[in-house]
């Protein structure tokens, strides 16, 4: 069995959030990536100040293959630009549609594990601006020229 970590501020491409989030009291348990978080844990070194906080987490290595069962890779959390400043040590399996992993507690808080979530676009909360058709342009201007006709040739 495992626990779903998918709130959107997982995902590596979320900002850092002032509340710094972190996983020093995560319980040691088997956890999937889900949801706006991703379907994975990242496993690339993420940008620092994202995944909703400072220090963010990610899986140093390869994902195994389903036959490999489960491997031990190095979890690395990102700090003063070294991509592995602090790490633990983490458990991996490929369950076919989906990888589970099991995670400790991060060394210090500010530490977090991150998924690997697609950007989510904002939607625009402006007003948009009512542009007029070309219909009503065309329109519009004939209008105008049969007025400077009846104009012209009245006079």
């Amino acid at each position: 069995m495992y626990k779903v970590l998918q709130t959107e501020d997982r995902s590596v491409h979320q900002p850092y959030n002032p509340a710094a989030a972190c996983d020093h009291s995560l319980e040691p348990a088997w956890y999937r990536f889900q949801g706006n978080a991703g379907n994975a844990m990242a496993n690339s070194c993420p940008r620092r100040f994202h995944c909703g906080t400072i220090v963010p987490g990610w899986l140093n290595g390869e994902h195994p293959s389903v036959e490999e069962g489960v491997v031990s890779r190095k979890a690395c959390f990102h700090q003063n630009r070294n991509c592995c400043y602090e790490s633990t040590e983490a458990k991996v399996r490929n369950c076919g549609a989906f990888y589970v992993y099991y995670l400790r507690p991060a060394p210090y808080c500010q530490l977090r594990y991150c998924g690997n979530g697609r950007k989510v676009r904002k939607r625009c909360r402006c007003k948009k601006k009512k542009l007029l058709s070309r219909k009503f342009y065309s329109s519009s201007i004939i209008m105008l020229l049969l007025s400077l006709r009846v104009i012209l040739l009245s006079t």
